[in-house]
């Protein structure tokens, strides 16, 4: 699709996930922002929430650079779980993309699935830096939206058996099996607790969607060897998980402060998740090419909470991807 500085590049929902290429050109576009943060080549700028007291939901502003790829991003993603009930995603918004030289428009596109793809793309490198390689059992609560893509990640990357699938309702369940189809190579199980779910899997991934923490991850069920990666905006631990895992890596870190949405949110409040806690960032084990995992017994944490950098190239790999195929239209500016 051809531009001008006074054209601007849009691509809606649609047109984003009618994309046919591998799930791995996928991985290497997010990976390439994840690398990107850890060396001089990109700017990440803090997240910037707004919560009005009493809304169903929240808005939340991600805004970052690659100066190798010449743009600025900024992206308006909402928290909004009972969307689902209304039929709405989850999670709306718009990515914007931005000349660097110039400060010109250069597109905008549907911020709901760059969303959704970047964060089921980041599972699943969590998984790949950090799990054993031959992880075999999958446990996945959560099975649509997010879920579904970074199931199909996890699916491609590992020699899987077993997907264990936990949901909030047989329906979305249901649903959820009926989408994946022939999709999956591994064998599919449903699961109608947290603690069937988790217990002796190699890789276990807290997609679900909730509107305040709880407690719903027994930290017995996790066993020794088990990469747990969390990105949902609420907790689903005690504070006890910590007394059992052995390393925590995140893609980024911010300083609490109140009103801040994000799954360990409640843990650093208390003063148990800490930054010098931490065992390291992904995105320097990216640089690195190596893996954050010493043993197979250690239980390792990973969360993620989404990195600008990486919207960032996903979007313009799916600006490139439009261009080959024709898709996608093109805006007047100004």
């Amino acid at each position: 699709m051809s531009t001008s500085p006074t054209t601007i590049a849009y691509l809606t929902r649609d047109d984003i996930e009618r994309f046919t290429g591998s799930h791995e050109s996928i991985l290497e576009a997010v990976e390439t922002g994840l690398k990107a943060t850890a060396s001089d080549d990109a700017v990440v700028e803090p997240t910037v929430y707004v919560k009005p007291q009493g809304a169903p939901g929240g808005m939340a502003t991600i805004r970052g650079a690659i100066l190798s790829q010449g743009l600025i991003g900024i992206k308006t993603v909402g928290s909004y779980p009972d969307n689902r009930n209304k039929g709405l995603p989850p999670d709306p918004g718009f990515m914007a993309l931005f000349d660097l030289e110039t400060g010109i428009p250069r597109a905008l596109l549907d911020g709901a699935p760059i969303t959704t793809i970047r964060t089921a793309a980041m599972t699943a490198l969590g998984a790949r830096y950090l799990a054993r390689s031959r992880s075999r059992v999958l446990a996945h609560i959560g099975a649509r939206g997010i879920a579904a893509w970074g199931i199909r990640f996890l699916d491609s990357m590992f020699e899987l058996d077993e997907i264990r699938l936990l949901s909030r309702t047989r329906e979305s369940l249901d649903a959820a099996i009926d989408d994946f189809g022939n999709d999956l190579r591994a064998m599919i199980v449903r699961t109608d607790s947290w603690e069937d779910c988790v217990a002796d899997a190699d890789i276990v991934v807290d997609g679900s969607s909730r509107t305040e923490d709880a407690v719903l991850l027994p930290t017995s069920a996790i066993k020794p060897g088990a990469t747990v990666i969390v990105y949902g905006a609420f907790s689903c631990f005690d504070d006890d998980v910590f007394g059992r895992i052995d390393k925590v890596f995140v893609d980024r870190w911010q300083d609490y402060s109140p009103g801040q949405m994000g799954a360990m949110m409640c843990h650093m409040a208390r003063g148990h998740l800490t930054r010098e806690g931490l065992s390291g960032f992904l995105g320097d084990l990216a640089v690195a090419g190596r893996r954050g995992r010493s043993s197979d017994d250690e239980i390792i944490l990973f969360w993620h909470r989404g990195l600008a950098p990486c919207d960032i190239t996903l979007a313009n790999f799916f600006l490139d991807s439009a261009a080959q195929t024709g898709s996608g239209r093109v805006l007047p500016y100004p």
